[in-house]
């Protein structure tokens, strides 16, 4: 049963592709926070620590097994627009699930950011 005064959380994980794998594909953040299943998702923030210089034409936040981003593109992870919000629309967690990406491409050793997501529980 849904609370009727939902309370906002806030989690992240920070991605270091020198430490953490630089594969296409899904990845498990190291340094992760569950999203718990029913959580409503309402906002993303990209806080992106270095210049995007990888191959990755695009990457996807996920978590709570959905997509909580659509793809981005390197401009809306670049350190010159550091703080992008870029929701995958309206978003419920469908399981309990760690925060983690899909790149479309090899990630550059260099790349360094930090995803913090809010949500309604």
């Amino acid at each position: 049963m849904a609370s009727k005064n939902p309370k906002k959380y806030y989690v992240s994980a920070k991605y270091n592709a020198a430490v953490d794998a630089t594969a296409t594909g899904a990845q498990t953040l190291r340094n992760t926070s569950t999203i718990p299943k029913g959580a409503v998702i309402t906002e993303v923030v990209v806080d992106t620590k270095t210049v995007v210089t990888d191959a990755a034409n695009t990457m996807k936040l996920t978590g709570g097994g959905v997509d909580i981003t659509k793809a981005m593109s390197k401009a809306e992870r670049s350190k010159t627009t550091p703080f992008t919000t870029v929701l995958n629309g309206a978003v419920v967690a469908t399981a309990d699930a760690d925060l983690g990406i899909t790149a479309a491409g090899a990630v550059s050793t260099g790349y360094v950011g930090t995803f913090t997501v809010g949500y309604f529980l």
